[in-house]
């Protein structure tokens, strides 16, 4: 097509009068070569992501067959789905691919999803299969399935070893990647206590060789730490010694007993036991000699208090690792925003029923605060929380004025910062694209989400949040936000309550006694995650969620 608009335009010289259609044809033919490149490159692309899905969608299918007899063969559809979605399966070039059209920070959860699904079932035959997946490399095409999954179901039977005389040996391998697995499905620390108190018992039951149980002993006594749970931890290094042969080893084992033993009686001692419990699980009790110098009685010092709120901030969330901790019952992610949130009082190191924000105004970052909160996608919900305007008596912001000596004259920045609850998150962490044409790169799904936006001078706000697609940037710094809908006069009041009902398109926002509705054009908007939005200056809580799906 592009070589027809040049075949019968051949000038030996070109004319004044001339140029302009000399230069029109000449774009004209560069716009069909680069727009026939672009076609070409995404009919490949789409190639790749079409025969995948095809394949993932055939797993699917299988993974939903009913039937004691068939669930052989759905633990093997589960194990391949896994692989499909698990982000450590990257360096597979094809899956990879797969995985760049959608967004990263869903795939994460999809991935543990399926893992806990094959959890799940894996239970009840168990130990006639492993009981932890990670996934395995998927079939390249549909008419590949039915032959792997015919080994895949062969090789579980046989504990993922080659030969089935090993089989025991391979299903208790198996229970040692208990970390990895917990990891992959997004397991809070208690849940992960369980995981592993499980698979030591089941490698007892198995007689599984020493070093493999004294290896999940060893995680268990950490992961008891890290929800300062002193006692517990004592009891697993003492269980773990108990299948010791190694003097060195046993030396060792009776230091850290030591160790866990000083921290029990200090525990005992001081009157702040449950900042002492909290610093233990953030630190796997490694407290520092002037930490533990801290702990007198009466108030909390500077020093203690800096420590402690170091010690809720939360890490950001990347796409290569997965830093989170529990608003309530739901998985917390920091997107955006670092240094600006602290979670409240943490209850087992990872869980907190509040999160605290504050930004003074001398501090010259402006960037927006953004969270994702939530295991899975969800469309129709119920959800209530409290916002708090007045701080926390415990609440230390992470860059307090140098004066400040204790809680008593610490003055924190007056203002009253925006406060948005997020439904239908999405594109959190999507890939970016070059334009063939101008050679620039833009993400064509940038960050989208619907605001309810609880704004100073009684403001009540339904707004669309995020940069219309394609934008150059996933996110801004400051977020595009543009109103929907909008309810003035609103009396807002320290510790009051909200409550946001989603049904298809319909979003409902009740604040004490005033009631905010808006129908959005598309109901697919406010499938999504869910997340909270914070800027300006001051201090603000929001705390007690609930969150039901309908």
């Amino acid at each position: 097509a592009a070589m027809k608009i040049d075949a019968e335009f051949k000038l030996a010289r070109v004319t004044l009068g001339q140029y302009e259609q000399v230069i029109a044809r000449i774009r004209a033919k560069a716009d069909t070569l680069a727009l026939s490149k672009r076609q070409l490159a995404a009919l490949k692309a789409d190639k790749v992501a079409h025969n995948d899905s095809l394949v993932a969608q055939r797993l699917i299918a299988i993974a939903r067959e009913k039937g004691d007899a068939k669930q052989p063969r759905r633990l093997a559809a589960l194990t391949y789905l896994v692989g499909f979605y698990n982000p450590k399966g990257r360096n597979h070039g094809r899956i990879s691919r797969f995985q760049d059209r959608f967004d990263r920070f869903a795939i994460r959860s999809r991935a543990g999803t399926l893992a806990r699904r094959y959890f799940v079932e894996a239970q009840t035959v168990f130990p006639a299969v492993p009981l932890f997946t990670r996934g395995r490399h998927p079939p390249d095409t549909v008419a590949l399935i039915p032959k792997r999954i015919a080994g895949m179901t062969a090789s579980l039977a046989k504990g993922l070893e080659y030969r089935v005389d090993n089989r025991l040996r391979g299903v208790a391998r198996n229970l040692t990647m208990v970390q990895r697995f917990a990891h992959l499905i997004g397991a809070d620390r208690r849940e992960t206590i369980r995981l592993h108190e499980l698979a030591a018992a089941k490698l007892a039951e198995l007689r599984a060789e020493p070093r493999d149980q004294i290896s999940v002993l060893d995680d268990l006594s950490k992961h008891y730490l890290a929800v300062g749970d002193v006692a517990a931890a004592s009891g697993a290094l003492t269980r773990k010694s108990a299948l010791m042969t190694n003097p060195n080893q046993l030396k060792r084992v009776a230091r850290e007993l030591e160790e866990l033993k000083a921290l029990a009686q200090q525990l005992a001692q001081t009157d702040k036991k449950r900042i002492f419990v909290e610093l233990i699980a953030h630190n796997k009790g490694r407290l520092s000699r002037n930490t533990l110098k801290q702990f007198v009685a009466g108030k909390p010092s500077k020093r203690l208090l800096r420590e402690l709120a170091r010690a809720r901030e939360p890490r950001r969330w990347w796409s290569h690792r997965d830093p989170h901790w529990f608003w309530g019952s739901q998985p917390a992610r920091l997107i955006q925003g670092e240094h600006q949130i602290i979670t409240g009082p943490r209850t087992d190191g990872l869980r907190s029923n509040a999160i605290r924000y504050h930004r003074d105004a001398s501090r010259m970052n402006r960037k927006d605060v953004l969270v994702a909160i939530g295991r899975v996608p969800l469309h129709n919900l119920d959800a209530a929380f409290e916002l708090r305007r007045k701080p926390a008596k415990d609440f230390w912001p992470l860059y307090a004025p140098r004066e400040a000596t204790g809680l008593d004259d610490l003055k924190l920045d007056a203002g009253v910062p925006e406060v948005s609850f997020i439904i239908g998150l999405r594109d959190i962490d999507t890939r970016q694209e070059r334009n063939p044409e101008t050679r620039k790169r833009f993400y064509p799904r940038p960050t989208r989400g619907i605001a309810i936006r609880i704004l100073p001078k009684g403001v009540l706000e339904i707004a669309q949040l995020g940069e219309k697609p394609p934008a150059e940037k996933n996110r801004l710094r400051v977020m595009t936000l543009k109103t929907l809908a909008r309810k003035t006069g609103v009396r807002f009041s320290n510790g009051m309550k909200v409550r946001v009902r989603v049904r298809g398109a319909k979003v409902v926002v009740t604040v004490g006694r005033a009631k905010l509705a808006y129908t959005l054009p598309k109901a697919e908007a406010t499938e999504g995650f869910l997340g909270l939005h914070f800027r300006g200056f001051g201090y603000t809580e929001v705390r007690n969620p609930k969150v039901k799906r309908k």
